[in-house]
């Protein structure tokens, strides 16, 4: 059976993960789930640093807005409705990753986050869809992704852009932390 170009594209952004990982050291997951099913509308590649628990809380949401705050460890997901009250007018400074399903390194920098973002609590780690949410982006004149901007006070403090090892974001971050 000939694989689907869905099926394909996953296959060759796991041997692009793998071969990243493996480059930027010992950071890298001990394995990567690839979902197989061509109905399925996710086509993110996650890493064995998320829990299954922490998956169904991104996906349905209901558990996070019911806390009014984001547990740590999580990955918040902004969009252009919130993006003022969740990320501009926050006591703790914010991470907010540009990024869209089918950019490949911003696959590859997701796991990263979710280390980050599980390992300390004084950065909040947050994700906007620019295909799903075109005003942000284009207010903050984001033409490249994945973009990784440090907003602290309402303000961009800090831009980073394209995917990077664990070791250089951290270094890059290191104010913030």
């Amino acid at each position: 059976m000939k694989p689907s170009a869905r099926q394909m594209s996953a296959l060759v952004s796991v041997a692009v993960l793998s071969f990243f990982l493996s480059a930027c050291g010992s950071d890298a997951p001990e394995a990567v789930d690839v979902p197989t099913s061509t109905t399925s509308s996710e086509t993110s590649v996650k890493g064995s640093a998320a829990s299954e628990d922490s998956l169904e809380t991104e996906q349905t949401g209901e558990e996070v807005e019911a806390l009014g705050s984001f547990p740590k460890g999580e990955i918040k997901v902004v969009t252009d409705a919130n993006f003022s009250k969740e990320v501009l007018m926050s006591d703790k400074p914010v991470l907010v990753e540009f990024w869209a399903e089918w950019c490949g390194p911003c696959r590859m920098i997701d796991p990263i986050l979710q280390e980050i973002a599980a390992e300390q609590d004084s950065l909040i780690i947050a994700k906007i869809n620019v295909d799903e949410n075109t005003s942000t982006p284009s207010t903050y004149g984001i033409t490249s992704i994945p973009t990784l901007h440090v907003y602290q006070g309402g303000q961009i403090v800090k831009t980073i852009i394209g995917a990077k090892p664990k070791a250089a974001l951290l270094a890059d971050l290191q104010p913030y932390l």
